[in-house]
């Protein structure tokens, strides 16, 4: 069920135009993870909270932009191509640019991560 969407979800805040609210597409990523790591319904883990209306509405019901925005984001770390090119056509993006998009940002964490774990490691003298 759950991915690794934050950056990505502010990747496509980007590609929407939506950049006054990349920090908003972010967080709902982010929170997207949380009821599994609880161990709770979203539902409680977001009366916890301060989200905004919309915020609520793709997290706890899949719908709105955001909603939209984490079905696209599940649909490509699943490789589900008909869902990307369904969701991609009805938020108005390419789904080939997007896909794209996606593979890059993994990429970058991956290198990012790689780099982290690299400068954790104990050097040896």
């Amino acid at each position: 069920k759950k991915l690794r969407p934050h950056p990505v979800m502010q990747m496509m805040a980007g590609r929407l135009n939506e950049r006054l609210r990349d920090q908003e597409f972010y967080f709902v990523g982010f929170f997207s993870w949380l009821d599994v790591i609880l161990g709770r319904t979203m539902e409680k883990v977001l009366e916890l909270l301060p989200v905004s209306p919309q915020a609520r509405e793709g997290l706890v019901d899949g719908t709105g932009l955001l909603g939209s925005l984490l079905k696209l984001c599940a649909a490509l770390e699943h490789g589900d191509w008909a869902e990307v090119e369904r969701v991609c056509a009805e938020l108005g993006l390419e789904s080939a640019t997007t896909a794209e998009d996606y593979l890059g940002t993994i990429e970058s964490l991956d290198s990012f991560t790689r780099g982290i774990n690299h400068q954790r490691q104990p050097q040896h003298s």
